[in-house]
């Protein structure tokens, strides 16, 4: 295991950490979200939790790139998932499709994922193991 939490154990599926991008102030602390992929019989569950997230979420899409370089600016998506607008922090939901949470191929895990508002990205991180 590795990251800030060396003792938590693993829950499977994938997780990817969002880091907020172009912070007003630069002396605020950024925020992150979380945003965990697990697979059931049918398709992928995804839950979102933590930062500042209360109304960030309408009109949100998570977006998952090709590449794994977070200094890339290719706009190349995999994936491209809407938010629920009901949807609250921490309150799974189930995706359209069944993603591939491997490595490779169509696989998502070492991609680039992107959290986006009002056409702007917002955060960004990459998808690995959880």
């Amino acid at each position: 295991m590795c990251g800030d939490h060396p003792s938590r154990p693993s829950r499977g599926g994938a997780i990817a950490i969002l880091k907020q991008i172009g912070a007003a102030n630069p002396h605020h602390t950024r925020s992150e979200m979380s945003i965990r992929l697990a697979d059931d019989f049918e398709s992928t569950i995804a839950m979102i939790e933590g930062g500042e997230l209360r109304g960030q979420l309408v009109g949100g899409q998570l977006l998952i790139h090709f590449d794994g370089d977070l200094r890339s600016t290719s706009g190349v998506e995999m994936h491209r998932i809407a938010i629920p607008d009901h949807l609250q922090p921490g309150m799974p939901f189930r995706l359209r499709t069944r993603l591939q949470l491997g490595v490779g191929d169509e696989g998502i895990i070492g991609r680039r994922a992107s959290f986006k508002v009002g056409g702007k990205v917002v955060s960004e991180g990459v998808v690995g193991w959880d």
